[in-house]
């Protein structure tokens, strides 16, 4: 039997993912099953990716049912969610070593919403593009569009917020900095993927399409892209130190800050309590 080459693709991501997604629970385990965690994105992301794999196979065996087709194209873009929460959750965690937040909210977590609506618009608009109706598909197709888009400005403030943090490395501890290096290594690669499907649903070619492009840019820009994104943020959460011993020193690195800041140190004696033995020894 004949095995195409999106089929052949479909194979190829089961094969990495199966054992990806035993990674990803370790390195949850080993962390701790945090949402805000970039880990626990990557145990999502290895699921949906079985799952389009599987029914992207079964459409290939099946032509007459395009549910299954449909469904493995709709995974497809939903996948760009979980890795840009795994990709801002990693970034929290550093940030939170070396930084103060205002108001205690960093930008990745305000990223976390707009990510949110955007996978819920691509999963919405990806139903409603499956409609025999042409008005319900012109409103899939937008919906669609505007999660690409949310998506894309999601990307932009990752890129912005990984920058502005890059110069601090040096100030991490040593299992801290191949969490930091990972993302920015990651960046290009979200690039190519994000830019893949803006292409994809603006172009609206025999190339980029998603459910009937080339196989071969697809593997380039797709998969290839997401896997070396995976790889490298597993290979960090294997790499840095446990959960535990990560939340002692984000509390060692706020009191060192809180404690060599000149304006707390003069607030700290308003601050405190009156010695009643300093009072007594002044009357």
């Amino acid at each position: 039997m004949t095995v195409s080459a999106r089929e052949g693709i479909a194979y190829i991501e089961l094969i990495i993912y199966s054992p990806a997604i035993i990674l990803a629970f370790y390195t949850n385990i080993r962390h701790g099953f945090v949402r805000q965690l970039g880990w626990f994105y990557l145990v999502i992301f290895c699921a949906i990716r079985i799952a389009s794999a599987a029914m992207e196979i079964v459409s290939a065996r099946n032509l007459q049912n395009m549910t299954n087709f449909i469904w493995a194209a709709i995974l497809s873009v939903v996948g760009l969610s979980p890795l840009l929460l795994a990709s801002l959750g990693l970034v929290k965690r550093v940030r939170d070593i070396v930084t103060v937040e205002p108001l205690g909210l960093s930008v990745p977590q305000l990223l976390h919403l707009p990510c949110l609506v955007a996978l819920v618009l691509s999963i919405w608009g990806g139903v409603r593009f499956s409609s025999d109706s042409d008005s319900t598909r012109d409103d899939g197709t937008i919906m669609v569009k505007a999660g690409i888009f949310i998506f894309l400005a999601v990307f932009i403030g990752l890129f912005i917020v990984t920058v502005i943090t890059l110069p601090k490395l040096s100030k991490l501890p040593q299992g801290e900095k191949p969490i930091l290096l990972a993302v920015t290594a990651a960046l290009p690669f979200l690039l190519v993927r994000i830019l893949f499907s803006v292409l994809a649903d603006f172009l609206m070619n025999g190339v980029f399409s998603v459910l009937y492009g080339n196989a071969y840019v697809y593997l380039g820009m797709v998969v290839l892209e997401e896997f070396a994104i995976v790889i490298m943020y597993l290979v960090a959460g294997i790499i840095a130190p446990p959960g535990s011993e990560m939340a002692g020193r984000i509390s060692k690195s706020l009191h060192s800050r809180e404690s060599s800041d000149p304006e707390t140190l003069q607030n700290v004696p308003a601050s405190q309590p009156v010695d009643e033995s300093s009072e007594t020894k002044a009357q």
